[in-house]
């Protein structure tokens, strides 16, 4: 497999972001971590550890990493806080006024995404803090919803209408850089295939396991 420019700086900034995750800790005392809430945190620093490539240590917080390209920003983890994502906005924009076009979130704890909704507002997007926990309980309930076939033609319905406008504002390959183009193109490709799909359910209703009979597919069980 070739391994493209972009994506060996890519693994190099993750990297950076686990090699420099405790830069001071080996050679500290450990006595001076064993109470974290009283200890005094280390100031935090952003280090250029390589060219185009910055790691920002948070002694208290949670560390992030970002890579400028030709294309745009990359950034790996935006911290625990909305407030701390846009510190690390300002910071790189100290750095370069290329536009943040990646936010890749390595773990699914809060100290690796909470400030997504920074990034959201950068975009442009209203009370973005909102709009993120709406999401969240949308996509878990459609989800769950669907799965078990409890009112799933309505949860097909939303999900659906929800749909349309994160696929146009988040994968607008229409206007996206060359080297990005093909990979909108697919997510928006992906999208209208589950939006088909949400249709198909809704129009036809759930399998012969779902838990309201009443909304059946035709001829996969009884109906009320």
């Amino acid at each position: 497999m070739r391994v493209t420019g972009l994506s060996a700086r890519f693994f190099l900034a993750c990297a950076a972001l686990v090699a420099f995750a405790c830069p001071a800790a080996a050679a500290e005392p450990t006595d001076k971590f064993d109470n974290f809430r009283m200890r005094q945190g280390l100031p935090t620093q952003l280090k250029q550890v390589a060219p185009d490539l910055y790691f920002l240590y948070d002694d208290l917080s949670s560390n992030s990493a970002f890579l400028v390209t030709d294309e745009g920003v990359l950034v790996i983890d935006t911290r625990q806080h909305p407030a701390h994502g846009r510190d690390l906005i300002e910071r790189i924009r100290r750095i370069t006024d290329k536009p943040v076009r990646w936010v890749i979130n390595t773990h699914a704890h809060g100290d690796h995404f909470y400030g997504n909704p920074a990034f959201k507002a950068a975009k442009g997007i209203p009370l973005p803090e909102v709009l993120l926990a709406v999401t969240i309980v949308l996509v878990v309930a459609g989800a769950l919803m669907i799965l078990l076939g409890w009112h799933a033609r309505w949860a097909a319905a939303v999900l659906f209408v929800w749909l349309i406008p994160v696929t146009f504002l988040y994968h607008d390959f229409w206007a996206a850089q060359p080297a990005q183009v093909f990979n909108q193109t697919t997510h928006f490709m992906k999208n209208v295939a589950i939006m088909g799909a949400l249709l198909h359910l809704f129009g036809m209703g759930p399998g012969p396991l779902s838990l309201r009979a009443d909304e059946r597919a035709p001829g996969t069980g009884a109906t009320a």
